[in-house]
């Protein structure tokens, strides 16, 4: 190989050693989020859940733990726990708040930090539950409403 063609190698190896680190990063898939849950307390602050419907949550499984927070009135209770949603795809967590009708049952609850893991790692998104529990035996259903980005 003449000096010539052996300098051209080299600069054209060097060349490509600068641009090869580059990597393309995946894109965020963003959608939106309604599915329909029936569940079940099954301790003081803890239930379990199996939420129904299209999308990345149909079919998904809950479970949740809260501690009451707040000062309680007359008729709601604050709360604050976690929440663990098992989907076909991976797994997503979050802390949560919510309120509770202590008369009849209904509830409002959000997310405010779902992260993904077990496959969905890199997910994001915000929920909110509202539903109404049967005071009496624990029993529940719920809406699932909100958004989760995938990447």
């Amino acid at each position: 190989m003449r000096v010539r063609d052996a300098v051209a190698v080299t600069v054209a190896t060097a060349a490509l050693a600068l641009v090869a680190p580059v990597t393309a990063q995946a894109a965020t898939s963003c959608q939106p989020v309604l599915v329909r849950g029936t569940g079940q307390a099954v301790g003081p602050t803890s239930t379990t859940a199996v939420l129904r419907g299209p999308g990345l949550l149909g079919g998904a499984t809950t479970a949740a733990s809260f501690t009451i927070t707040g000062q309680p009135t007359p008729r709601t209770v604050t709360f604050a726990g976690t929440i663990e949603i098992d989907t076909r795809r991976g797994t997503l967590t979050s802390p949560v708040t919510g309120v509770l009708d202590t008369v009849k049952g209904g509830f409002v609850t959000r997310t405010t930090g779902l992260t993904g893991g077990d496959g969905l790692d890199g997910a994001s998104g915000t929920l909110v539950l509202a539903g109404v529990q049967d005071l009496v035996d624990g029993s529940f259903t719920e809406v699932v409403t909100g958004r989760i980005c995938t990447p």
